[in-house]
């Protein structure tokens, strides 16, 4: 080999690993700063609960971050294994009642909208007769930024 391609190689691994630390260090130096603003990237870690309740299942989600939480669905899985993402509900009675004056994407992106502060806890409920058939053990929240959290029973 020359030495020209050693140095080539040798520049070529210098900006690679330059790049890398860059970003590294940028996304440390501006995720705080975003993080007022909402736009941070990452969440959690977030502490979920679960209660059974007459007609729907409790889902108490704390955030114990340091910057806002954004869920983005529940999921579970079935008895025959497929996943299944339930509706959200705000209350135990739209659970109970199903809800029938909102769409699913209203009630969807209701829950995406609604960030939960630092400290904070949501409690969302699941409609128990769309979780029939399913193994509550394998319930889990995904909040925005891809992450999936277990829930764990609450007794």
């Amino acid at each position: 080999m020359d030495l020209f391609t050693i140095l080539a190689i040798g520049l070529a691994l210098l900006l690679v690993v330059g790049r890398i630390v860059f970003e590294l260090s940028l996304d440390r130096l501006m995720n705080p700063v975003l993080g007022w603003f909402g736009l941070h990237s990452k969440t959690g870690p977030l502490v979920c609960h679960r209660t059974r309740n007459a007609a729907s299942l409790g889902v108490s989600i704390l955030n114990r971050g340091r910057t806002k939480a954004g869920i983005a669905a529940m999921s579970i899985a079935s008895d025959q294994g497929e996943t299944r993402y339930p509706i959200p509900f705000a209350t135990e009675d739209e659970a109970a009642d199903g809800a029938p004056e909102r769409s699913h994407e209203e009630l969807r992106r209701r829950l995406v909208s609604y960030k939960i502060d630092p400290g904070e806890s949501r409690t969302v409920h699941l409609s128990l007769q769309e979780l029939a058939g399913c193994d509550l053990d394998s319930l889990r929240v995904m909040d925005t930024h891809g992450k999936s959290w277990p829930v764990s029973s609450n007794g």
